[in-house]
């Protein structure tokens, strides 16, 4: 909004209710009042994804929100790519394109939306960004434009259909980058391509060939997206990366580090700590491998939890320390919480057929406070009910 009056408006009611606002807005402003409330909408929603965005109270709608990266994700991207010139084809609100244009030394992105690209040309006046070129333009038309052996590609297709309903195969996904592979790849650098974090890696490897890395993305423990890096002639395995970007650091695990035959440590003499290998982790198919590194004991059916009888330090992941293990038995693990005076825990639990509700009904808990219930079932398939608090590691 550059309406001086409307911009204001916006800075000075960013943390307002708008539903408030709407009724108090008088109908002789000098700025379009349902974009200012629109905006300051956008920037409430946008506070924890953008906060630099919502800072400088740069342009956005709402649909361009949702699809955009986070700041977070953005500066990771920027941290592994690098180069002479980005071609974006699939440009939306820019946040990729201006972390970008940090270690690229330029950027020519393109969007078919003509208000999404007249929103990120002024935001990139706001931000002083020189070295962005905008183009109204479909991705379908990407050999119009220079791509060379100095070029990086970066595309992040669609997970939409016209509909609304999500696609979960890049296949399926718009613009159809894996038609344009064959012509495409041969002719750029790399070809980075930005995909749901829905997506299975087994089949990401059978759909797309010359992958050289997949980077299992997550931003405080939530599985963001899968970003495929592919060249042209690779036809090794992949590196996988597990990636947790955390406020103040990045933890990356990757495949490259750990040994395929690594097995896990005979039976601990003593089940004193719990692990749980972070989330990006466990997609990326690497927990089984990375416990083996830790010298972890399986302690689930499935690859979620592991025992250790030692504190296990540095490990990307969740640690507790085990105060009991209790079998199944719901009133008996009732009548134990009762005599221990618990009637506030976390439950946790992966691939186990009870939801938390049910569990906290039939406990008779509330959910919160420093205790924790872990349900699993073991490998011998009796299931467990682990009493523990979380600890650092």
């Amino acid at each position: 909004m550059e309406n001086t009056a409307g911009r204001r408006f916006v800075q000075d009611n960013v943390r307002s209710d708008i539903r408030e606002l709407a009724l108090k807005l008088p109908s002789d402003t000098s700025f379009d009042p349902k974009i200012a409330l629109q905006l300051i909408d956008c920037y409430a929603r946008a506070s924890s994804k953008l906060p630099e965005w919502s800072k400088h109270l740069l342009a956005m709608d709402r649909r361009s929100l949702e699809q955009s990266s986070s700041e977070r994700v953005a500066r990771y991207r920027a941290s592994v790519l690098s180069g002479e010139r980005l071609l974006d084809l699939t440009g939306g609100l820019g946040v990729d394109d201006t972390y970008l244009s940090n270690t690229f030394s330029e950027v020519e992105s393109l969007d078919s939306d003509l208000n999404v690209v007249e929103m990120s040309a002024y935001n990139d006046g706001i931000l002083q960004i020189e070295n962005i070129t905008r183009n109204c333009d479909d991705a379908e038309n990407w050999a119009s434009y220079k791509i060379d052996n100095s070029t990086t590609v970066y595309v992040d297709p669609d997970r939409r259909s016209d509909s609304g309903k999500r696609l979960y195969s890049l296949m399926e996904c718009s613009p159809p980058i894996l038609d344009w592979l064959g012509e495409l790849l041969p002719k750029c650098e790399r070809l980075v391509i930005k995909a749901s974090p829905m997506l299975d890696l087994t089949q990401i490897q059978r759909e797309v060939p010359h992958l050289e890395q997949i980077h299992v993305v997550s931003d405080s423990g939530e599985i963001k997206e899968i970003m495929l890096i592919l060249t042209n002639g690779h036809d090794d395995d992949p590196e996988i990366l597990a990636v947790e970007l955390k406020e103040d650091k990045v933890e990356t695990v990757s495949s490259k580090d750990l040994d395929p035959k690594a097995s896990f440590a005979g039976s601990v003499r003593e089940e004193n700590y719990l692990f749980e290998p972070a989330p990006s982790i466990l997609k990326a198919g690497l927990a089984e491998r990375y416990a083996a590194s830790l010298q972890l004991q399986q302690a689930g059916k499935n690859p979620a939890f592991y025992f250790s009888e030692n504190r296990v330090e540095g490990g990307t992941g969740r640690l507790w320390k085990v105060m009991d293990i209790l079998p199944l038995q719901w009133k008996q693990i009732r009548k134990y919480l009762e005599k221990e005076g618990i009637n506030r825990a976390n439950i946790v639990r992966k691939y186990f057929s009870e939801s938390t509700a049910t569990i906290l009904k039939k406990l008779k808990l509330k959910e919160g406070d420093k205790e924790y219930l872990i349900f699993m079932e073991r490998p011998d398939g009796s299931k467990v009910c682990i009493r523990a608090i979380r600890v650092q590691n």
